[in-house]
């Protein structure tokens, strides 16, 4: 029986298109994250009138409003580490799906983020409007957060993953 030859696995090619990079993947979580802090920061300022309102004070977790005052740090931490963890995953899912979105980088980006928004925002928030209590302007109003982020978030990933 002759000897079986060894085969190679997957190695990574300078510049090949199509190869995972786990280091791109990561830059592009980071800006997501940054991109996803910036907007909801902005944004919760905006709407601070929904999140002092007593009527509304047990909609909110403990770790968003332990008391009656600004989210202790604890929420940024965890905000920002879910950001990260979820700008990761959709930047690793960019990697995978990448040449199946069409054009170059910027409508990629555009193209991904509008794909994200319409696969999993648009599903949530209807889950959300069935399901929970929230006032439907603030529903909207994240709704529109999200799609900002979703679609600055994928102009990052593609261009981290370029």
């Amino acid at each position: 029986m002759p000897a079986r030859k060894k085969v190679k696995t997957t190695k990574k090619v300078k510049g090949k298109k199509g190869m995972f990079n786990p280091w791109k993947a990561l830059l592009g979580g980071i800006i997501f994250a940054v991109i996803s802090q910036i907007v909801h920061s902005i944004s919760s300022q905006m709407t601070m009138s929904f999140y002092t309102d007593p009527k509304y004070f047990s909609l909110w977790s403990e770790l968003m409003m332990p008391n009656a005052g600004s989210p202790g740090a604890e929420f940024f931490f965890a905000s920002i580490a879910f950001a990260l963890i979820i700008g990761v995953l959709f930047s690793v899912i960019y990697t995978v799906i990448r040449s199946s979105v069409p054009g170059k980088m910027a409508r990629k980006g555009l193209e991904y983020g509008l794909l994200l928004f319409f696969i999993s925002a648009v599903p949530m928030y209807f889950t959300m409007y069935l399901l929970l209590a929230v006032p439907t302007a603030l529903l909207m109003i994240w709704a529109i957060e999200t799609f900002i982020v979703y679609i600055l978030g994928a102009f990052g990933i593609a261009w981290a993953n370029k």
